[in-house]
């Protein structure tokens, strides 16, 4: 961390033992955890293609590769 702010990606928090799922509504909630990458995402046990809603809400992600879209073709 620095200056109070969590600084890594998705990766960071899996390799500390975070546990990324799907709600029942096919929902994947990134949101708050104060991340800066989606890296490593692509590697969570997920059923990408069922996801409907991406909260990607209060992090700090400045740039989505448009190749992550590809996995999550329906996206609403």
């Amino acid at each position: 961390m620095s200056g109070g702010m969590y600084e890594g990606a998705i990766q960071d928090l899996i390799d500390a033992g975070a546990e990324i799922v799907v709600n029942q509504d096919n929902r994947l909630d990134l949101s708050r955890l104060s991340i800066t990458s989606l890296d490593g995402l692509n590697k969570c046990q997920i059923d990408f293609a069922n996801v409907r809603c991406l909260n990607l809400v209060s992090n700090y992600i400045r740039e989505v590769k448009s190749a992550m879209f590809d996995s999550l073709p329906n996206l609403d």
